[in-house]
């Protein structure tokens, strides 16, 4: 992947807010729609209910697949990624760093946690706050962009469970 695929990779990353996740476990395949956030090296993080489908399978499978871009009505102007990598929860140690990020990405999460306007949005900066933060640590990062030729395709890999560095 070159630097402008790279750069093209940030941006996607810090303007699309969700993705879907794809897990599996005992050949059942399950996918989701979750608010993310990415750090500097690419590793993806999300919030979950630990009961929830996907998280009970990251638990049995550590292997997911995710997809981010935004809505497109014509096939040339599809840019998006297509992510696999090792899912687990992420490390207690680094809730705050990860809360930081995603407070940063969706500060009307801080206004729910700080001031909920109504029960609802109390009940959502709770469950929040009950919830785990999953990490996907990439072992690829497909970027799909159909403005430089139909079905153009660049691909940074990583060596597993080795993304902490700044790329």
């Amino acid at each position: 992947m070159n630097k402008a695929a790279i750069e093209k990779t940030r941006e996607l990353l810090g303007v699309c807010n969700v993705m879907s996740i794809a897990t599996c476990a005992d050949n059942v395949p399950w996918a989701a729609s979750v608010f993310f956030v990415a750090d500097e090296s690419f590793n993806l993080y999300f919030v979950s209910n630990s009961s929830s489908l996907h998280s009970r399978n990251i638990n049995l499978n550590g292997c997911a697949a995710v997809t981010i871009n935004k809505d497109h009505d014509d096939w040339l102007t599809i840019c998006g990624l297509q992510i696999e990598g090792a899912a687990s929860v992420a490390p207690a140690n680094e809730r705050e760093r990860i809360l930081t990020l995603y407070l940063n990405k969706f500060p009307h999460i801080a206004r729910l946690r700080d001031n909920p306007a109504n029960d609802q949005e109390k009940l959502i900066a709770d469950r929040i706050g009950g919830s785990d933060f999953y990490r996907i640590e990439p072992s690829t990062v497909r970027l799909i962009d159909n403005s430089l030729g139909f079905g153009s395709k660049m691909e940074k890999r990583f060596p597993i469970h080795q993304t902490r560095g700044v790329v």
